[in-house]
């Protein structure tokens, strides 16, 4: 998961982290786990941050479905 440009795109919309966990019905806690790689976000959960910000497909690509390169 690119988590950097997830947050950019929080940002551009003009949420802050806390008003975007509440638009997202996400517990800030839970984010922040998620955010740091230590549990993935659900099918549900990622539904709904494509909702609130928008995310056409290749931006649902690029920010969930990263491959890492070792």
């Amino acid at each position: 998961m690119n988590t950097l440009e997830l947050k950019g795109r929080i940002v551009a919309k003009g949420f802050s982290i806390e008003a975007f966990c509440k638009a997202t019905n996400i517990v800030r806690a839970t984010f922040d786990r998620k955010m740091a790689g230590k549990t993935e976000f659900t099918r549900d959960e990622i539904e709904r941050i494509i909702g609130a910000l928008d995310l056409s497909a290749e931006e649902t690509r690029a920010i969930f479905f990263t491959e890492t390169v070792a």
